[in-house]
C-alpha cells in the first residue's frame, strides 16, 4: 500500500482483468459468427499473398504498431477505457476462431492470432504502468516526467515486438498459406 498501487490497482488486476475480457469476447464473438453469422475466408492471408513479403511486413509492422499506440493512449489515460482497445482487438481474434471452426483459416494462423493478441495485451499492459506512476506524482511537472519515462521504455520494445510479429504472420502465410 505504501507504493499507492493497492492491491485493487496493481498490475496483476489489470491483466486478470484484460485476460478474462481478451478471451471472452473472442471467444464469444467467435462462436456468435460461427452460430448467426457467416466465418469467412481470412482478409490478412488475402492482404499479404497480394504484397512482395517486404511491402506486407511493413504494412503489417505500422497497421499493428498505429493500432497499439492508439490503444495505449487509452490505457494511459484510464486502464478502464483499455478495456475498449482489450474487446475491440479481441473480436479480431473471435473472427479468426470462427474461421477456423468453419475450416476457412489455417491453424498456424490462429496461433499467430493468438500471439498477437497476447503481445497487445501484455504491452497494454506495460503502459497501464505510465497510469499508476502518475497516481503517484503530486504535480503537473511530476507526471510530465513520469509518463515521458515510460513512454521512452516502451516505444522501442513495443516498435521491435510488433515488427518481429509482422515478419512472423508474413513468413507463416507464405509458408502454411
Amino acid at each position: 500500500m505504501a507504493s499507492g498501487m493497492g492491491r485493487r490497482g496493481g498490475l496483476l488486476f489489470w491483466f486478470i482483468i484484460y485476460e478474462m475480457v481478451s478471451w471472452l469476447v473472442a471467444a464469444v464473438s467467435g462462436f456468435i459468427t460461427l452460430r448467426f453469422g457467416h466465418a469467412r475466408p481470412v482478409e490478412s492471408i488475402g492482404f499479404i499473398f497480394s504484397r512482395d513479403p517486404l511491402n506486407a511486413v511493413v504494412c503489417t509492422w505500422l497497421s499493428n504498431t498505429s493500432s497499439f499506440f492508439l490503444g495505449a493512449v487509452l490505457v494511459i489515460i484510464n486502464p478502464f477505457l483499455g478495456l475498449l482497445s482489450v474487446a475491440y482487438l479481441s473480436l479480431s481474434l473471435g473472427d479468426l476462431l470462427a474461421s477456423w471452426l468453419a475450416g476457412y483459416c489455417p491453424t498456424p494462423h490462429l496461433i499467430y492470432g493468438v500471439v498477437e493478441t497476447q503481445a497487445y495485451v501484455l504491452l497494454w499492459l506495460l503502459a497501464v504502468r505510465t497510469y499508476l506512476s502518475q497516481r503517484l506524482c503530486g504535480g503537473l511537472t511530476c507526471r510530465w516526467l513520469s509518463t515521458v519515462s515510460q513512454v521512452k521504455r516502451l516505444l522501442p520494445l513495443a516498435t521491435a515486438s510488433f515488427l518481429v510479429l509482422a515478419a512472423v504472420e508474413v513468413a507463416e502465410v507464405l509458408t502454411y498459406g
